[in-house]
């Protein structure tokens, strides 16, 4: 299905965007496996992929960074000559109220959830625009319901919500689709600074209809 096509997944070490870019490579596409600081984990999704008789490669970059976005997307065009897909997955999440919260941790929270999107994007339209291609932007739950001590996540993800929309309009017009989802709470890594306190995690499962936390293959 995915046959002869290019995929980026930023922050596909592990969580939702490893289970992307698995997904993908197993459609048939050729995956760039984005990640910033776990190059193991990132490597051992290269090598289920290419076990499985597909073809991938990890990328080492903070995409939050100007140059590392622009760099990432100009080398992987040179290299496999297209980009078809891009998913903004790279995320961090940080609980801490906002009476406590430094400038600094309001400024990183929103360069690696808020950002990093905008400049993946902007980057790769161009390349983009000779044959159309697909950004799938990762957002939250959060941006419509945020909780205590998110007030820098949910403010990204707020702005990643209405800045699919408008990339959406935009990028229309040259067959670039621009894609947005909310997933609810999925029990990876990044949720771990929630769910430590077994009381709170319990009314966050009884505030799902499901009544438990979701998985990333889901």
């Amino acid at each position: 299905m995915l046959s002869g096509k290019v995929a980026i997944v930023t922050g596909a070490s592990r969580g939702i965007g490893r289970e992307t870019a698995l997904t993908l490579a197993g459609y048939g596409a050729t995956v760039i496996v984005n990640y910033c600081g776990s190059k193991d984990k990132a490597e051992a999704v290269v090598e289920e992929i290419t076990a499985a008789g597909g073809t991938a490669k990890a990328y080492q970059g903070d995409v939050s960074d100007f140059d590392v976005a622009k760099e990432m997307i100009t080398s992987v065009k040179k290299e496999f000559g297209s980009i078809d897909i891009l998913v903004n997955n790279a995320g961090a999440l940080k609980p801490k109220k906002i009476e406590d919260m430094s400038e600094a941790e309001w400024d990183r929270s929103l360069a690696v959830n808020l950002k990093s999107v905008f400049l993946c994007t902007q980057a790769a339209i161009r390349p983009m625009k000779r044959h159309g291609g697909t950004i799938i932007n990762a957002c939250s739950f959060a941006a419509l319901i945020p909780s205590v001590g998110q007030a820098a996540y949910a403010a990204a993800k707020i702005g990643v919500k209405s800045l699919t929309q408008v990339s959406a309009a935009e990028l229309a017009p040259y067959g670039i689709r621009v894609l947005g989802y909310l997933p609810g709470v999925i029990a990876t890594q990044l949720i771990q600074p929630l769910i430590q306190d077994p009381v709170r995690a319990e009314t966050m499962r009884g505030d799902i209809a499901a009544h438990r936390f979701g998985s990333p293959a889901e």
